[in-house]
């Protein structure tokens, strides 16, 4: 049997995988990660640039120092998202196992194994981003180490065993996800949610895995932060990037304090920099009005704020602001807004969320992808970092030559959703609500009777429904990140964890037919009654 799902599963990667090798896809902003590390392969000059963090240059590096390939990096990127789905796979077989018998038990469990594989083997999301040079590439397998760990930690808690080894892997995985893309942010914290979970189901010990976690979180995360740190000595973006996107992205709630300070017989700052940075609000807002929004939640463009040349580095430099007077004015008035305005704050947040945590969510992406090169945009990028590296690094030369023999607004990548996937992906958007909702109450009943009854049933669909919860905790968490600092218009940022939405809801439909067959088995079992404890026990 085990010979046979190996053999299922290697046919479903031939399958689902397209088969060709591609360049893995580099966007512009792709350069973040991608020039630190063929610096760190060059001359060992450990830096980070544009604010990014060092998780991806860092997995890039030990890749293409080894490897020598591009071509390697794509098929080292599909690997590790094939071998997070195995370890998915693996958390279900080993919560099932315990308890299999009964020939429903046995087909849904294969039903499920068999669906999951279809659905995140071949997902249109995952193969899509294990294309590009970008975080997301290998997202998907950093949130199946997340479940795994989770699973790991809730066993040795349900039995009693020493909790510290897992726990210690779920601090890590977390801090690795955050120091991959800050916005898993909020989620450092969603392992606390599995705690609770286990605590009011099985009354295992709460503060013990709930303190050491925490530490472990500290420590771990303590000197990483350090290192970041050091990585971005040299790195302006370091100092004014979170400033000025907390800045840009709450604006709608900030540009009436500008206007106010305009006014003022004694304004904060210089009334000329105040004046200046108004004014070049209302030019980015008249062009906005001729051009396509690309954040319709907000209504304007940010991105032209930031990154335009007319932008706040024209504002910077007419001003002579350095990075620390930018980040003083820009948090000045951020925090002034949140604390006179908390309402506006949080209609803003709550408006993010609902782009994604609407009744028909934006879960699944399931139409036609293609990128269309700009290659001369995406060169132009590199600046004058790339003809260093390329001359001291043969494959990046190979690379590069492959990717400028691309003709401008050709499609570089291309890949079609099957119709059936698009019905089930819709199905499984449409009843997203329903199902997390019955998934949490069934929780309720299961934990009810396993604390408070005494009834020895199943523990495979109380252990499923707390694993699905634990997913959609950690994915809502991650979107709250974003929804703060940022905006969910963006696809990618809920992408990044395309893995937990899709094990969040196929561990939900397991825990369901699970749980049901197991009210099944109550109904036609009256075990007798212990006079000792007054409790049903049911075998």
């Amino acid at each position: 049997m085990k010979i046979l799902l190996v053999m299922l599963i290697f046919m479903a990667i031939r399958q689902m995988r397209p088969l060709e090798t591609y360049y893995p896809v580099i966007w512009p902003d792709g350069w973040g990660y991608l020039l630190p590390a063929l610096r760190w392969m060059n001359d060992g000059a450990l830096e980070t640039i544009y604010s990014r963090t060092f998780g991806y240059p860092l997995f890039l590096t030990v890749v293409l120092q080894v490897t020598k390939s591009f071509l390697m990096l794509g098929i080292v990127q599909k690997a590790l998202n094939v071998l997070g789905g195995l370890l998915i796979l693996s958390v279900m077989a080993d919560i099932i196992r315990v308890n299999s018998s009964g020939k429903i038990k046995l087909v849904s469990s294969w039903l499920f194994v068999l669906g999951f594989i279809w659905l995140y083997l071949g997902s249109p999301t995952i193969v899509w981003y294990e294309h590009f040079i970008q975080p997301e590439a290998i997202a998907p397998f950093i949130m199946a180490l997340f479940i795994y760990f989770s699973w790991l930690a809730a066993r040795k808690l349900i039995r009693g065993e020493s909790f510290i080894l897992p726990v210690f892997l779920l601090a890590l995985i977390s801090v690795a996800a955050y120091f991959h893309k800050p916005n898993w942010g909020f989620a450092v914290m969603s392992p606390i949610i599995l705690f609770l979970l286990l605590k009011a189901a099985y009354n295992a010990k709460l503060i013990n895995p709930v303190a050491v976690y925490l530490l472990l979180l500290a420590l771990l995360f303590a000197p990483l932060l350090l290192w970041q740190k050091y990585l971005s000595r040299h790195d302006p973006a370091a100092v004014t990037f979170t400033p000025t996107t907390l800045f840009t992205w709450h604006l709608g709630g900030i540009k009436g304090l500008l206007e106010d300070d305009l006014k003022a017989e004694h304004p904060p700052f210089d009334r000329a920099l105040i004046k200046s940075v108004n004014d070049m609000i209302e030019r980015q807002s008249e062009m906005d009005r001729s051009r396509k929004i690309w954040y319709p939640s907000l209504g304007y463009n940010p991105d032209e704020l930031y990154y335009s040349p007319s932008g706040y580095a024209a504002v910077a430099r007419l001003n002579k602001l350095t990075p620390q007077g930018q980040k003083a004015f820009f948090m000045h008035y951020y925090y002034r807004y949140v604390l006179t305005s908390p309402g506006t704050y949080l209609n803003k947040i709550l408006g993010q969320l609902a782009i994604y945590y609407r009744w028909n969510p934006r879960l699944y992406r399931v139409d036609g992808y293609n990128e269309f090169g700009d290659v001369k945009a995406v060169l132009q990028a590199a600046g004058g970092n790339i003809s260093r590296n390329e001359d001291a690094l043969p494959f990046l030369r190979e690379y590069l030559k492959a990717l400028r023999q691309k003709i401008d607004g050709q499609a570089i990548f291309t890949l079609q959703v099957s119709p059936l996937k698009k019905a089930v992906y819709g199905a499984l958007r449409i009843i997203y609500y329903p199902l997390m909702l019955a998934v949490l109450g069934v929780y309720c009943l299961l934990a009810y009777f396993k604390r408070k009854k005494g009834v020895d049933i199943s523990s495979a669909g109380l252990l499923l429904t707390v694993m699905s919860l634990t997913c959609f905790g950690a994915a809502f968490l991650a979107d709250l990140t974003v929804a703060a600092v940022h905006s969910l218009d963006v696809g990618r940022y809920f992408d990044y964890h395309y893995t937990l939405t899709l094990a969040s809801q196929w561990l939900a439909l397991s825990a369901l037919v699970w749980s049901l067959t197991d009210w099944v088995r109550l109904r036609k079992i009256r075990g007798p009654i212990n006079p000792a404890t007054n409790q049903v026990s049911v075998n």
